[in-house]
């Protein structure tokens, strides 16, 4: 976070979360716990289709998307939102993930004119709920993006959207809006409902694409030819039954938890699944989860204790 958005942050009197989950007017938050990975160069789009589960060639200025970054086994790196914009494309995922996103990226970019850059203390970055009041966003599609005020707008599912730039310019935008500011718990909350997982640092090189939907979200392409871990990835699309899904759960508890724990059924030693996000509301932790689909007929337990109530995702 730059250091002048932190200190305009630490001025700012922020509605909490528990104050305005279902409120349905226009809300801001900063997303200090998300970072920004640049990458410009000749090369950059030709390098980026190499690796990442988007297609490249369907990403324009005016067009973002949300995806993938798989290792050879086709085990997630990274989940991120990614933007083109000023003839460089940027990733915004959690912090957590940046330093190992980059130092992966790096390895393979030596014999490519890329330059790959943290541009996270350079960038303020913030979300919007019920971003359609938002005129630059009015109308918009999931991931089309926008420029004013010098600032990158990226439009979400769920009425929601991105918002990136200078510290300067967030501020007077934040300052301009006569509307609740709160913090990016909630964000967190509405990827969880909209059912868009993200990667932490303790999830990294985890979960298989098609455990975390990736395809019902439109992050995996099966005709952009080759990337890391296409091979794995296309012989579960069409060779494989997938057997195990990304699904919503609710836990009635106040002990925070960490993506990465295993779940159980009732009386088995043998893991169904894992949790993958995990957010605490008023009424108890908000969760994405992925598990075996036949786990399903019997209660998902955390710790072979507590157990969750499972939810579909719209």
């Amino acid at each position: 976070m730059h250091p002048d958005w932190r200190l305009f942050l630490q001025n700012q009197s922020l509605v909490a979360f528990e104050d305005i989950y279902k409120n349905a007017q226009l809300m801001l938050m900063s997303l200090d716990h998300y970072g920004v990975i640049e990458v410009s160069g000749k090369d950059a789009k030709s390098f980026l289709q190499g690796q990442l589960t988007l297609n490249m060639n369907l990403i324009q200025p005016a067009q973002g998307g949300y995806g993938g970054y798989c290792n050879l086994k086709g085990r997630l790196h990274a989940l991120f939102y990614l933007v083109q914009t000023d003839e460089a494309y940027r990733l915004i995922l959690p912090k957590s993930n940046i330093t190992h996103l980059l130092e992966t990226l790096k390895k393979y970019a030596l014999f490519s004119k890329v330059v790959l850059n943290d541009k996270t203390d350079a960038l303020a970055i913030a979300g919007a709920l019920n971003a359609r009041a938002l005129p630059i966003l009015l109308e918009k599609g999931n991931y089309q993006v926008s420029q004013q005020s010098n600032l990158t707008f990226i439009a979400i599912p769920e009425d929601r959207g991105l918002l990136l730039g200078s510290a300067a310019d967030m501020e007077a935008f934040w300052q301009s809006m006569r509307c609740p500011k709160t913090t990016g718990t909630l964000w967190d909350y509405a990827d969880i409902q909209a059912g868009i997982p993200m990667l932490t640092k303790e999830t990294l090189e985890v979960f298989l694409p098609h455990y975390l939907n990736l395809k019902e979200l439109g992050a995996l392409n099966f005709e952009k030819g080759c990337y890391l871990g296409q091979e794995i990835i296309a012989r579960m699309e069409f060779k494989a039954t997938i057997k195990q899904h990304l699904i919503k759960g609710t836990l009635q508890d106040s002990t925070p938890l960490i993506p990465g724990v295993e779940l159980f059924n009732p009386g088995s030693d043998n893991p169904i699944g894992q949790i993958v996000n995990a957010v605490q509301t008023p009424k108890g932790i908000e969760l994405l989860l992925t598990v075996k689909d036949e786990a399903l007929e019997q209660a998902v337990l955390l710790n072979n204790q507590k157990e969750i109530m499972i939810h579909p995702i719209n």
